[in-house]
């Protein structure tokens, strides 16, 4: 909303409508804001341009709804699929290695996301180094090249898998 480029518009919210209506499917539309700045006018902005788009559209219905469920609903999943294979991740420290293990359902995207504190209270993300392939192995060397593990007061991993589910797990050193 109401950024440098690529701001939504009347003709987003026209084509999903229109594409909810010769589908007849559910169709998500989703807009969101990452500043700092009170955003009250534009949320009057992006809610004019739905209440007009829908006009236009009397036969279709909308509802509002947080993007996993509003994506979870489009894409028809029920609940037995969302929670099966549920993303599990374990975390461990062997002297200066952090192993992270997927130990129920899969990623989606490469790897997991790492999060660092240090005892000063700076945050670090890096990338992690990668087991053997396919073995849902993940590891991080803490030392002089990276951040000593006496320095850290706080390591998190965050994993998401294809249903939106999230684990996180977290190891206070």
């Amino acid at each position: 909303m109401n950024t440098r480029f690529r701001n939504i518009n009347e003709f987003e919210f026209e084509r999903a409508f229109s594409l909810a209506r010769t589908t007849g499917n559910d169709v998500y539309l989703g807009f969101t804001n990452h500043d700092f700045r009170e955003m009250s006018v534009e949320m009057d902005h992006v809610y004019s341009l739905l209440t007009e788009a829908a006009a236009k559209f009397p036969d279709v219905d909308f509802k509002f709804n947080d993007t996993v469920s509003a994506f979870r609903a489009c894409l028809n999943f029920e609940e037995n699929i969302i929670s099966k294979d549920k993303i599990e991740l374990s975390i461990g420290l062997n002297h200066n290695l952090l192993v992270i293990k997927v130990t129920n359902g899969q990623i989606f995207g490469p790897q997991p996301f790492l999060a660092v504190k240090t005892r000063e209270g700076s945050y670090y993300s890096d990338n992690f180094d990668f087991g053997v392939i396919g073995s849902n192995e993940y590891f991080y060397t803490f030392d002089f090249t990276t951040i000593e593990l006496e320095n850290i007061a706080c390591i998190a991993v965050a994993a998401n898998d294809k249903y939106g589910n999230t684990a996180i797990v977290k190891l206070k050193l």
